[in-house]
């Protein structure tokens, strides 16, 4: 009988904690996406600075990090982490001096992640 107790009290605890724990690595991982794509953001405003435009659409955003100009605008180690901490990204527009970049995070629910030049949503 007290082993039943012990098993049904090791039952609700595991229901418990292993959604919060879920939880817990799922808004980690939005936030790893959010840093990445911070990172964009800053080299975006790197190259609009040295070359007076962002990048133009990139034909290999995520494979090769060049523009279709053939200019790099992600360096490889970037464009690698990119890929890891990223579940997918849907689109990149440019509207003459702005840019949106849409992306999903690697969650368990691909949560959409805007960044703009003014910043980051989700």
């Amino acid at each position: 009988m007290e082993l039943l107790f012990v098993v049904v009290i090791i039952g609700v605890l595991a229901s418990i904690a292993i959604p919060a724990y879920t939880s817990y690595i799922n808004k980690a991982k939005i936030t790893v996406a959010i840093g990445a794509l911070d990172s964009v953001r800053k080299v975006f405003e790197a190259f609009q600075v040295d070359y007076g435009e962002y990048p133009a659409p990139p034909v290999g955003f995520m494979t090769t990090g060049l523009d279709n100009n053939g200019r790099t605008t992600l360096p490889p180690p970037m464009v690698s982490q990119l890929r890891e901490d990223l579940f997918s990204i849907d689109s990149y527009v440019l509207f003459g001096n702005t840019y949106t970049i849409t992306a999903r995070a690697n969650d368990g629910q691909n949560t959409v992640v805007t960044l703009t030049e003014q910043g980051i949503t989700r």
